[in-house]
C-alpha cells in the first residue's frame, strides 16, 4: 500500500503494526527545490535508516540495527527530522542534502511506501505552533555599522509601553563569527517592529580589556525601580565573568555597578536569562550557561548553573541543585543545552533553551566538492518545564523552533 499526502512540511506522524515488520516501510518525507534529492526513512527488518535518494543511488546518512517493536513516531519541523522509537531516537537537519546546497521544497509530497502492508495505523497531525517567519524582525546592518556582521537578541524588556531589545552586536572578524561586539539596543511598541538605535548602547571600552566582547543576556528592575542589564564578557579568547550595569533609564546612560563582575568565571557564557522568582533560595534566580567538564557518568558541554540573589548583585550557586541537562543521550540535544530564556505561568516555570545536536554531515563523490558547507552541530531550541527547577519535563514535539531550510540565503539557514 503506498499513501501520498501533498503539502506537508511541519508534522508528527505515528506509525502502528503488529509483529515483525516484513519487507519495508519507506517514507519520503521531502525532496528539494529540483525534486532531484529526496529525503527517506526506512523502517524494516534491518533496524532503522536514514538516507538521501537520488539519481546517483542511495546514500546512508544514518542507521540503526534495533528493530523498532511496533511503534515509531516521526516528527517534521522545517529541514529537521527526529524519529523516536523504543526509547531511542534518530535525528537529522537538512535530509536533501542541505550541506551541498539541496535544500528542502517548502510545500514536501509525503509518500508511505508500506508493501507488505505492515501498518495498522497512521495518524497524521499537521503542527501549526511556533514556525518561524519568513523574515527576521532585526537584521544586520550595512558594511561599517556596529552591527555590520551580527545583532543577536539578549534581553527583552516593556517599560511605559515601549519594548526595549538589548542585542549582541558584532564587525566582520574572526571571533568566533564577528569581532568587536558591543551592546545595542533595539525599541518596538508592538513587538514586531523594531528601530535599532544608531548608536550602541555600551561601546568598546568599558571594561579596558584586549579583545574586549559584550553579550547581553538579562535586564531587570530592582527594588528601587532601577534597571538593571547584565552581560557576559571576553577579552578574547578569555572570558571573564558575568557583570552588571545600572541605569535610571532603559536606554541609559548605563553605568558598571560598584561589584563586579557579580559572578567571575573563565568558562564560557554566551547565554543566560534572570527573573524574579521570590523563591526561599532568593528573590531573583538566574540561569547560566557554562561548560561542565565530564564524568564518568555524564558527558561534558554546556549545562544551566542556577543562581540566586536577593539584590542582582551578589548571586550565589543553587544549593544542592542540579544543572539542567539534555532531554536525549545522543539525540537532538544531546551535546549542549544553553538555556536562554526562563519564565512562570502559573505555578509552572518554562525554559526555552538552545539544544545542539553534533554529526557530521558526509561528502559524497557526485556532487561538486566546492559547494560542500562543514556542518558538524546543528542549533536549535528546545522547550521545558518544571515545578521546583530540577524535575523538568520536556516538549515531546521538540525542537520546537527549527531551520525551515529553503536557501542558504534565507536567516536562519545554520542557527536558531
Amino acid at each position: 500500500m503506498k499513501t501520498v499526502r501533498e503539502n506537508c512540511f511541519n508534522y508528527e506522524l505515528i506509525l502502528e503494526w503488529k509483529g515483525d515488520v516484513l519487507g519495508q516501510i519507506e517514507i519520503d518525507y521531502a525532496q528539494d527545490f529540483e525534486n532531484i534529492n529526496h529525503a527517506i526513512l526506512k523502517i524494516s527488518a534491518d533496524g532503522v535508516k536514514m538516507a538521501i535518494k537520488s539519481p546517483h543511488g542511495e546514500q546512508v546518512l544514518k542507521t540503526d540495527d534495533h528493530v523498532p517493536q511496533g511503534k515509531v513516531i516521526f516528527l517534521r519541523r522545517g529541514n529537521y527530522a527526529r524519529v523516536l522509537y523504543d526509547g531511542r531516537e534518530m535525528y537529522l537537519q537538512g535530509g536533501t542534502g542541505e550541506w551541498y546546497g539541496h535544500y528542502m521544497a517548502e510545500k514536501a509530497v509525503l509518500t508511505i511506501d508500506d508493501s507488505e502492508n505492515n501498518l495498522i495505523s497512521c495518524l497524521y497531525t499537521s503542527l501549526d505552533w511556533l514556525i518561524a517567519p519568513d523574515a527576521p524582525a532585526v537584521t544586520a546592518g550595512e558594511d561599517g555599522t556596529y552591527y555590520e556582521q551580527q545583532i543577536i537578541p539578549g534581553a527583552v524588556i516593556e517599560h511605559d509601553g515601549v519594548w526595549y531589545m538589548y542585542c549582541m552586536c558584532g564587525m566582520k572578524g574572526n571571533e568566533e563569527g564577528s569581532s568587536k561586539r558591543v551592546i545595542g539596543v533595539a525599541t518596538s511598541t508592538d513587538l514586531i517592529n523594531w528601530t535599532v538605535m544608531p548608536k550602541p548602547l555600551i561601546d568598546h571600552g568599558i571594561l579596558g580589556v584586549e579583545g574586549e566582547n559584550l553579550y547581553p543576556n538579562a535586564c531587570l528592575k530592582n527594588a528601587d525601580g532601577k534597571f538593571v542589564l547584565f552581560f557576559s564578557a571576553q577579552a578574547f579568547p578569555k572570558w571573564i565573568g558575568v557583570y552588571a550595569l545600572i541605569s535610571d533609564s532603559p536606554l541609559g546612560p548605563f553605568v558598571l555597578c560598584e561589584e563586579n563582575p557579580v559572578i567571575p568565571s573563565d568558562k564560557p557564557m554566551h547565554e543566560f536569562d534572570a527573573v524574579e522568582c521570590n523563591l526561599p533560595q532568593g528573590r531573583y534566580l538566574l540561569y547560566l550557561t557554562t561548560f561542565q567538564q565530564g564524568s564518568d557518568t555524564e558527558k561534558a558541554g554546556d549545562r544551566g548553573i542556577l543562581y540566586f540573589s536577593d539584590d542582582l548583585i551578589h548571586w550565589r550557586k543553587g544549593a544542592d541543585m542540579a544543572p539542567f541537562r539534555p532531554e536525549t543521550e545522543n539525540g537532538w540535544d544531546f551535546a549542549h543545552v544553553r538555556t536562554r530564556g526562563i519564565n512562570k505561568i502559573g505555578d509552572t516555570w518554562y525554559l526555552w533553551y538552545e539544544g545542539v545536536g553534533h554529526w557530521p554531515a558526509p561528502k559524497n563523490d557526485f556532487d561538486d566538492a566546492n559547494a560542500f558547507v562543514n556542518c558538524d552541530w546543528w542549533d536549535v531550541v528546545g522547550l521545558a518545564r518544571s515545578k521546583d527547577h530540577q524535575n523538568w519535563e520536556y516538549y515531546h514535539r521538540n525542537p520546537c523552533l527549527v531551520p525551515q531550510g529553503r536557501s542558504a540565503d534565507r536567516y536562519d539557514s545554520r542557527w536558531v
